[in-house]
């Protein structure tokens, strides 16, 4: 599915340095360890966007307990009062938007 979904994004982008950068930012994230916490810039309808040292981007609700995360459609694994935990090819996210935050729990 990853490469798939780079596939893709490689195909949308306009020249080799983006799609390069993309590369380096996903594999980034993926590698991030347990317990690394970003934050989430702003909220509204169910979507928040997120940011990251090198990227911000958007999770928008599609549909009930469905979210789009990087052309990736997930399900929300728990849901509770205003926390979410999605489990993405990148590993398992927490994200709390009373917080803010969005942490990574499992790899």
């Amino acid at each position: 599915m990853k490469k798939l979904f780079c596939a893709l994004l490689t195909c949308v982008c306009l020249n080799a340095s983006a799609a390069t950068d993309f590369d380096k930012w996903f594999g980034i994230l993926k590698q991030d360890p347990v317990g690394t916490t970003y934050g989430i810039t702003s909220k509204k309808d169910g979507s928040f966007v997120v940011k990251t040292p090198i990227k911000t981007f958007e999770v928008k609700k599609t549909a009930k307990n469905t979210y789009e995360v990087l052309g990736m459609t997930v399900g929300v694994k728990k849901n509770y009062s205003h926390t979410y935990t999605f489990t993405t090819p990148l590993g398992t996210w927490k994200v709390n938007t009373r917080k803010a935050t969005v942490t990574k729990t499992e790899k």
